[in-house]
């Protein structure tokens, strides 16, 4: 398909869901594959500064009401990092996105340099720079099975380089 065809397609296909969405109607299937994770890291780091307020602070400064705010907070923070700022990894036609720290990073299959699958942990290799991307069950509990899956269509739909095949959980 032509550019032009495709972003007819898109602009259509954007008009259609607005018209859908307004009378309750499903939306029409978008080809972006979003697979999310949980971080629990940072989440933990921050329990563990308010922890660490609650019990370290002598016990005539702990009436303050600034005090208690401070550590609502942090615990309020790390609930929100918990369950509402996920990773996830955003697979569309020609491009790959991920949330970073510092907002979301959007690579396009051109500047991948390749692919490493493994059971635990998946690597994306970038063109130029010497950047990789890891993408974690321990770190990130993300879905292996499905994240490999979906990395290993992309890989070889644009011919970029698999390493390491992981093992596919329905073969003997």
């Amino acid at each position: 398909m032509s550019r032009k065809w495709e972003r007819m397609v898109e602009k259509n296909t954007k008009q259609v869901n607005k018209i859908r969405q307004k009378r309750g109607q499903a939306r029409i299937e978008e080809k972006d594959i979003v697979i999310r994770g949980r971080s629990w890291l940072f989440p933990l780091i921050l329990i563990f500064i308010a922890v660490f307020f609650a019990f370290t602070m002598p016990p005539e400064g702990r009436t303050d009401t600034m005090y208690t705010i401070t550590i609502i907070l942090y615990i309020l923070l790390a609930l929100f990092y918990f369950f509402a700022r996920r990773p996830f990894l955003k697979i569309s036609k020609n491009q790959l996105t991920w949330r970073t720290f510092t907002g979301d990073k959007v690579i396009p299959a051109d500047q991948v340099a390749m692919i490493h699958i493994g059971d635990n942990e998946s690597v994306i290799h970038l063109k130029n720079v010497k950047t990789k991307r890891s993408f974690s069950r321990v770190m990130n509990l993300y879905p292996m099975e499905q994240l490999n899956r979906v990395l290993r269509e992309f890989g070889t739909d644009h011919r970029i380089p698999i390493i390491g095949d992981a093992k596919e959980s329905n073969q003997p």
